[in-house]
């Protein structure tokens, strides 16, 4: 599960499903200040240079929500800069694993790529802050669920009744967050 919640000063035509998420954002990130301009039934994102052409999604693919969703406190914060997100990302690919793992060793908040399937395959881990007293639990993301506009992000960790999941929350851009469910 994955939710992406942002306030925008515009106001659009219509609305907008993007089936491909990942694809919207990474050509955002590639193209150097890029500019949307939204038809019917696409959208065109335009950086003077390069246009590209990207096709709305099945509006029944995808559930719309009625109001913001509101997360209990966090259990645990911190700050992930963009270059270790990045990173993660590209050895998550390149090693091909799928999933992220947040623990404690020494005193320090990790993020490790691994396969969770396959203990005995390779991994890479990034410090990424300095570890609550007394934390020791883990936390697992699937790669494939961490579809985010590149920038720093406060992450938390929210585990209440029913709900396991992180919040990325934008550093960079305002009023931006993902929902990002926890592996279980």
């Amino acid at each position: 599960m994955v939710i992406a919640q942002t306030n925008m000063d515009e106001t659009l035509a219509n609305d907008v499903c993007l089936s491909d998420l990942k694809a919207f954002l990474s050509t955002i990130s590639a193209l150097k200040d890029p500019e949307i301009t939204f038809a019917s039934d696409h959208l065109v994102v335009n950086d003077g240079a390069f246009n590209v052409r990207i096709v709305y999604g099945n509006p029944l693919t995808v559930t719309k929500l009625s109001k913001r969703i509101v997360l209990p406190a966090a259990l645990l914060t911190f700050t992930l800069k963009e270059d270790s997100l990045a990173k993660l990302l590209n050895l998550s690919s390149i090693l091909a694993l799928p999933d992220l793992k947040l623990y404690a060793e020494n005193g320090k908040l990790l993020f490790q790529v691994l396969d969770r399937k396959n203990p005995s395959t390779n991994t890479g881990a990034i410090e990424v802050g300095d570890a609550p007293a007394g934390f020791n639990s883990e936390y697992f993301l699937q790669r494939e669920l961490l579809k985010v506009i590149p920038g720093d992000y406060q992450v938390e960790i929210v585990i209440a009744d029913k709900i396991k999941a992180s919040r990325f929350k934008s550093l960079s851009h305002t009023n931006l967050e993902y929902i990002i469910g926890l592996a279980i």
